[in-house]
């Protein structure tokens, strides 16, 4: 009863109380080229009312993506953060609630990754990690005990050992008897913190089948499965290698635990000839995206980066939706448009409209959308009860904005083109 009463409290100062932002920390994510993060801005636009958002589907970067106002133009809820933990065990709040607080004023929920790390060749014990990571759940969940003051909305998501690889350098000293012991121990810290709370295993980088990195893979095989409640993934490639990620999860028996995909980006596909023109790209991320959400267990998508960065390699400059000088490229705008359409959908799934084209079906907010797409010239059949329906390729023009054509349907369908652009498709309404 008193957790309950706590949530509504917190639930009703969403709807009425601003945040604000600031601090600054360090730590480690984003395809583990960040050593550290720079201070976050405070918020560059004035806070709205926070609204409750736990059912969105879209984040974006981590605490470098300090831009607020793009990130409320793009319309996501969701955002990485980082720490460390070391042998002493020690660490202070400063960070993670300055992210928190900066976070929640713009509506948009903080996803967590806390690493051990090591002083040396002496990595921080499973029980000081685990100690600790209940500590940093307490603080976030929402509960009424020990929480954050100000917080508005219970946070539930905690990654740890991001992108393990136990045959790394970054990880060497750290063996897979480790890793098991501390997911265990972690998961036993974290419900006993907060029961509703999630704890991910580390994020995967590719599937881990042929020559990737198998230490997810080992993991399970030794018996880990219990100790996770949910799948951290990355990939940066044209669809996201997501057909090799299902048949892997399958094999394993793992389709019923949820994905988050916590990096996506299209950075792989910088050193191809010819490289794709940024409108590709977009096109590439958007039919990327809609693939995956295909899948019922793929719950959340968040882009790897918001802005490029100076600090970064060329191809994540690249594959970032603004560049470095903060202008908008073809990806925002396409992404905006994504999370305009399907955000909060509550079906999703491929549909069959035709030989050689790929469509993905989503209803949200009481509509049916389809994004379909072919590799060559093709006719989609469409089924509507509407008189017409409304094709959008899904890439905006030079100016960032849609065009929309409008094609009438015949005996309860609509023939649209289908071509290597991908399309919305929705029925006209009076």
């Amino acid at each position: 009863m008193k957790r309950s009463l706590c949530l509504l409290l917190l639930l009703a100062l969403a709807l009425i109380l601003p945040g604000c932002g600031g601090g600054g920390g360090g730590g480690s994510a984003a395809g583990g080229y960040y050593s550290s993060y720079s201070p976050q801005a405070s918020p560059t636009v004035t806070p709205t009312p926070p609204v409750w958002s736990g059912t969105s589907k879209f984040g974006c970067g981590g605490p470098e993506s300090s831009d607020f106002q793009s990130l409320v133009a793009l319309g996501v809820h969701r955002k990485r953060v980082a720490i460390s933990i070391f042998p002493s065990g020690s660490f202070t709040f400063d960070f993670l609630d300055s992210q928190v607080t900066a976070n929640q004023a713009y509506s948009i929920l903080t996803y967590f990754i806390i690493d051990p790390n090591r002083t040396g060749s002496t990595w921080v014990s499973s029980s000081t990690f685990s100690s600790a990571l209940g500590t940093i759940v307490e603080r976030y969940d929402g509960d009424g005990v020990n929480d954050m003051p100000g917080l508005l909305y219970p946070l539930q998501d905690f990654e740890i050992c991001n992108e393990i690889d136990t045959q790394s350098t970054r990880w060497s000293g750290f063996t897979d008897a480790m890793y098991l012991d501390f997911m265990e121990k972690c998961f036993a810290a974290v419900k006993s913190a907060s029961p509703g709370a999630r704890l991910f295993a580390g994020a995967l980088s590719q599937p881990p089948v042929g020559n990737n990195n198998k230490t997810f893979d080992r993991l399970v095989q030794n018996g880990g499965t219990p100790y996770f409640d949910a799948i951290s993934y990355h990939d940066y490639q044209y669809l996201l290698e997501m057909d090799s990620l299902q048949a892997y999860l399958a094999s394993r028996n793992l389709l019923s635990k949820p994905v988050y995909i916590t990096e996506a980006d299209m950075s792989v596909e910088y050193n191809t000839s010819p490289q794709p023109t940024f409108t590709e790209q977009a096109n590439m991320l958007i039919k990327s995206y809609a693939y995956a959400l295909a899948n019922s267990n793929i719950k959340t998508i968040i882009v790897t980066e918001l802005q490029a960065l100076s600090t970064q390699p060329a191809k994540l400059q690249w594959a970032a939706l603004l560049d470095l000088s903060g202008t908008k490229r073809p990806s925002f705008y396409a992404c905006g448009k994504l999370i305009e359409k399907v955000d909060n959908f509550t079906e999703s799934g491929l549909f069959s409209a035709g030989t050689g084209i790929t469509c993905v079906r989503f209803v949200a907010n009481n509509r049916t959308v389809y994004i379909l797409w072919a590799a060559a010239a093709a006719q989609a059949m469409i089924p509507t009860s509407a008189p017409r329906v409304r094709v959008t390729p899904v890439v905006p023009d030079g100016n960032g904005q849609f065009t929309s054509t409008e094609i009438t349907a015949s005996a309860g369908y609509a023939t649209v083109p289908a071509s290597s652009t991908a399309s919305y498709v929705e029925e006209v309404v009076p």
